[in-house]
């Protein structure tokens, strides 16, 4: 949504039922520390995976990592207490998404909304420097994918990913993957 207000209350009754399903009480402190610490078990995980079904699980906690790049302090800091609690290991999670947030950060970044455009673009960049060489392989076919299948915002979002990848990955995280980039850029050209 547009309204900030609206994101809040929606990521807050997300992270509500996420809790709820998982057997967390969501009261928990997690300030601090590292972005791959949580207080979340795998046995939570796995109780969210069962009562949403895989896809749906990937899909909320995708939308989750997303708003934790939100424009707005209030939506980001909710989005983020909801990740903390409920995703045990971060890295592993984000390579079990990416298709979903791929898919997300695309639209994002294909959308009129400036601030959906803020979001996936920061997104995007966090999980390239927070990942680096072992999300670009994956990244740069999804990327790929989405110039030869969608219209032309979905492209015009294409490339402004592509240039926040660029942007937020070092030189020597690209080089191995010069292979792959060059086809994008020009297919995207």
């Amino acid at each position: 949504s547009e309204n900030w207000r609206i994101r809040q209350s929606a990521v807050e009754l997300l992270g509500s039922m996420m809790f709820r399903i998982a057997g967390a009480s969501g009261k928990v402190h997690v300030e601090g520390g590292s972005d791959d610490e949580g207080v979340s078990t795998e046995a939570q995980g796995r109780a969210l995976s069962g009562s949403l079904g895989e896809n749906r699980h990937n899909d909320l906690l995708a939308a989750v990592y997303a708003l934790r790049s939100d424009p707005t302090a209030v939506v980001r800091n909710a989005a983020m207490h909801i990740w903390k609690t409920v995703v045990s290991n971060t890295p592993r999670t984000l390579r079990a998404i990416l298709p979903r947030l791929m898919e997300r950060l695309i639209a994002g970044l294909s959308a009129h909304n400036d601030d959906r455009r803020t979001t996936a673009s920061r997104c995007l960049g966090e999980l390239v420097r927070k990942l680096g060489e072992r999300v670009l392989p994956e990244v740069f076919p999804i990327l790929r994918g989405g110039l030869e299948s969608g219209g032309p915002e979905t492209r015009e979002g294409v490339c402004l990913g592509l240039a926040e990848v660029l942007a937020a990955a070092r030189k020597d995280q690209l080089a191995p993957y010069y292979a792959d980039v060059v086809p994008v850029i020009r297919d995207a050209l």
